[in-house]
């Protein structure tokens, strides 16, 4: 009978500032990656030596995972100067969040899952659902009879939080799948099949209008398709440290283009990829059989008339007979 792979040295202590809960989500997910064939590792350092995964899996054709449970508050800057790391170092990094509220949130690429004890997720047949961070593409009318389950270009009105606010335009857009229009809540993703998926290339990470997700491949393949293959973000500018100082000096520069003032948190939300306008319709005019245009009744029904009545004007029997009446 073969024995458990080991993520710990015999003897050797976890790290110091590790909560229980985190040590076992690492120990879950490395686990889970075995069990479906892909070889984990927990606390693998990159080939750079820049970073520290908290699980590493090797995935199909080459990918790498690196698996971040993130149950401590940090701030979105923080979280993107690491994810920088771990893109440049190869990784397809999946920060786990359990707060709805994290500042990570959109900043990287993530998913967000339930708040559990270690002993509930240390059970491989409890399954821990993926609650935020798995995107759809949908498109279609901004109208209550439409694909889309509300407009995605007007806030949320918290004083009138039943507000559907349609506009009657047209939109592609990137939508959580627990927002979206087909999301029913029966059999949901779960994280184990959310790693197993992106392990074996299923799940892509994107980037659009600085929010991060996770897209299925074939929403991917639309989302290239109705974008084109040239990334939407700009490059980030270098560092201080690849230019030359005297040219970044701060010094005499407003507070306001030293650095910004801090972002709200980017939370869940339809990405729009394209809209269009409400089209309005030309008023249809009701032709005779040689396209000559019917005119409107002379009494004002609104209807066409193609009878001349006795003053030669177009009428209906019915409505003269009211109108004399």
């Amino acid at each position: 009978m073969a024995s458990e792979p080991q993520y710990r040295k015999p003897g050797e202590k976890p790290i110091s500032h590790e909560s229980d809960e985190h040590l076992a989500r690492k120990e879950r997910v490395a686990k889970d990656s075995e069990d479906h064939g892909f070889h984990a590792d927990i606390e693998s350092q990159t080939a750079d030596g820049h970073a520290r995964l908290d699980v590493r899996i090797d995935g199909a054709n080459g990918i790498v995972l690196g698996y971040e449970p993130q149950l401590s508050a940090q701030t979105a800057r923080g979280m993107r100067a690491r994810e920088g790391f771990r893109r440049r170092g190869g990784i397809q990094s999946v920060w786990d969040f359990a707060d709805p509220d994290h500042a990570g949130i959109g900043a990287v690429p993530y998913v967000r899952t339930p708040n559990l004890p270690a002993s509930v997720i240390r059970v491989q047949k409890n399954s821990i659902a993926v609650q935020d961070g798995n995107f759809v593409l949908e498109e279609g009318q901004c109208s209550q009879n439409g694909a889309l389950t509300r407009c995605p270009e007007k806030p949320y009105d918290p004083e009138n939080p039943t507000d559907a606010g349609y506009c009657g335009g047209w939109h592609r857009v990137l939508m959580p799948a627990h927002q979206s229009s087909t999301f029913t809540g029966e059999g949901g993703l779960t994280l184990t099949r959310f790693i197993v998926e992106a392990a074996a290339g299923e799940r892509i990470p994107f980037q659009r209008g600085g929010h991060h997700g996770w897209l299925p491949a074939q929403r991917w393949q639309q989302y290239l398709e109705a974008n084109g293959p040239a990334p939407d973000d700009k490059e980030p500018q270098p560092s201080v440290r690849q230019g030359d100082r005297h040219d970044r000096c701060t010094k005499d520069r407003p507070a306001s283009q030293v650095r910004a003032e801090p972002k709200q948190r980017r939370g869940s939300r339809a990405i729009v990829l394209e809209s269009r306008p409400r089209e309005t319709e030309a008023a249809r005019v009701p032709v005779d059989a040689s396209g000559q245009a019917i005119p409107l009744c002379r009494f004002g029904c609104g209807q066409p008339a193609s009878l001349p009545g006795p003053e030669g004007l177009p009428e209906h029997f019915s409505c003269r007979r009211k109108h004399e009446a």
